[in-house]
């Protein structure tokens, strides 16, 4: 069933650019592809899966800093990391841009999919920062998990930093598995080719533009990009309580 929401001012301005080859008309129209019977990971600072965007379709994954889910100090902010990768009001001043991205990839109200069902996967901890060995294994735990499920899954990887290629082999692993990786370009406004993973051949690199449909100031850009996609002045769920919401920019809002 083909289905359309109304955009508010309160709301992004980037679901209803995507709908359509050019401008926008105050609707995001699904087309009737709302991403239900699929999986998102979201490999990132976690999720706050209680938020009323995700209307029960968020669910707990895994924690680069809490694999086995008995270490000492997990669940508390100050460790940086959480069980399963799963925000609670106790937690909930780890940075929420795991939420906002979760969000913006499928939530019901700021999101594209907004049937999918989303799986947090903490790579990165409270303040942002993560290792190559955590995000890979954070990939291969991703894999598995859909393999279990038996779905059709996507990996979303706002994440990245210089040194191009620390992630091939993974992604290229995790595509060999019927998973594909949509990676942020980054926001440097240089070359995304010198950047990890967002110059991993097999992942999808996603640029941001901005609502006048040029290339936003900060993001990547160069032959490693293979779409742009809305990323400046994005709404979307925040950490701060069940309802919180915030407006931020990133080729990770793209």
């Amino acid at each position: 069933m083909q289905r359309a929401r109304s955009i508010s001012d309160a709301l992004s301005w980037g679901i209803d650019r995507i709908d359509s080859r050019s401008g926008t008309d105050g609707q995001y129209d699904d087309s009737g592809v709302t991403g239900s019977g699929s999986l998102v990971y979201i490999l990132d600072t976690g999720v706050r899966i209680s938020h009323q965007d995700f209307g029960g379709r968020a669910e707990a994954g895994w924690s680069a800093g809490c694999p086995t889910n008995s270490e000492s100090g997990c669940g508390d902010a100050n460790s940086g990391w959480v069980y399963q990768g799963v925000i609670t009001e106790a937690t909930s001043q780890c940075n929420g841009h795991g939420t906002h991205c979760a969000s913006t990839a499928g939530g019901a109200t700021y999101g594209v999919a907004e049937g999918t069902t989303i799986i947090t996967v903490q790579v990165l901890n409270c303040g942002g920062s993560g290792s190559t060995a955590g995000i890979v294994a954070g990939i291969e735990w991703a894999v598995a998990d859909s393999k279990d499920r038996g779905l059709p899954a996507v990996i979303s990887m706002s994440l990245g930093g210089g040194g191009a290629n620390r992630f091939d082999a993974a992604i290229n692993a995790a595509f060999a598995e019927g998973v594909l990786s949509v990676v942020a370009a980054g926001n440097s406004n240089a070359d995304a080719c010198d950047y990890s993973p967002a110059s991993t051949p097999l992942a999808v690199t996603v640029g941001s533009t901005t609502n006048s449909d040029a290339k936003s100031g900060f993001s990547n850009h160069g032959t490693c990009v293979d779409i742009h996609a809305p990323g400046s002045g994005i709404t979307a769920a925040w950490v701060g309580s069940d309802s919180d919401t915030t407006t931020i920019s990133g080729t990770s809002m793209a």
